[in-house]
């Protein structure tokens, strides 16, 4: 059986909280709450991945000059990014 936790909101913010459960579908209040957690809880993981991404590059040696190879190839994979995202 899962734990359960009280959480009091002012009014002003249980009305908005309401709106968007009706909003957006949600069955109630704890649905929608439990969305935000793990909604948090994901972009927490994407921060910590671009993170070592970062630092990975931090170490990976001195900068270099872009050349206009790198700009095109730059280009290239954003464009295929872009498409695949329309699919």
């Amino acid at each position: 059986m899962p734990d359960t936790k009280e959480i009091g909101f002012p009014p002003a913010l249980k009305a908005w909280v309401r709106q968007q459960v009706a909003r957006r579908g949600f069955a109630d209040e704890a649905e929608y709450i439990r969305d935000l957690v793990r909604r948090e809880k994901e972009r927490h993981r994407e921060l910590s991945s671009l993170e070592a991404t970062l630092l990975d590059a931090l170490d990976s040696g001195a900068p270099t000059p872009m050349t206009d190879a790198d700009w095109k190839m730059i280009e290239k994979q954003g464009l295929s990014r872009l498409a695949r995202k329309r699919k």
